[in-house]
């Protein structure tokens, strides 16, 4: 069983966010280390340095925590950076935007999809409803099974 982590499923638990317990008990079910490509990296600091550089001391204080335990899960193996064929996840990205014009979603989604489905990952964990959706008609098996 290999799992793929949305973006926004990986942040809560680095952000100790609602659901944050749901998030660790379900990532649990796979074995760690837990694969991330660049563009989780990408994604996630660009998350923590901009609550970095609030005006407001909780999103401050919340993101230099989650920079902490960010970086430690990377130090203890908990993570795993993993390479991508970018190339082709962008254009079969594209192609699936393509096919989505009447009901449009991010196209960081499609790119994540395709990630995904190029690294033969077997799970799509994920709070969003668009991601779920288009992971669903992507034919991954989707984690919590429903929201």
């Amino acid at each position: 069983m290999i799992p793929y982590f949305d973006t926004g499923f990986l942040a809560t638990p680095i952000l100790n966010a609602t659901g944050s317990p749901i998030a660790w008990r379900l990532a649990r079910l796979f074995e760690a280390p837990y694969p991330v490509n660049r563009l989780h990296v990408l994604q996630i600091e660009g998350m923590l340095f901009k609550a970095a550089a609030s005006n407001e001391l909780p999103e401050q204080q919340a993101a230099l925590t989650g920079v902490r335990l960010w970086n430690r899960h990377f130090e203890e193996g908990v993570f795993e950076p993993r390479e991508e064929a970018w190339e082709v996840a962008l254009r079969l990205a594209t192609n699936t935007n393509r096919q989505t014009e009447a009901n449009p979603v991010s196209p960081l989604f499609h790119l994540h999809m395709a990630v995904a489905l190029l690294a033969n990952v077997t799970h799509f964990l994920s709070f969003r409803a668009q991601a779920r959706a288009l992971a669903a008609a992507l034919g991954l098996k989707l984690l919590p099974e429903r929201l």
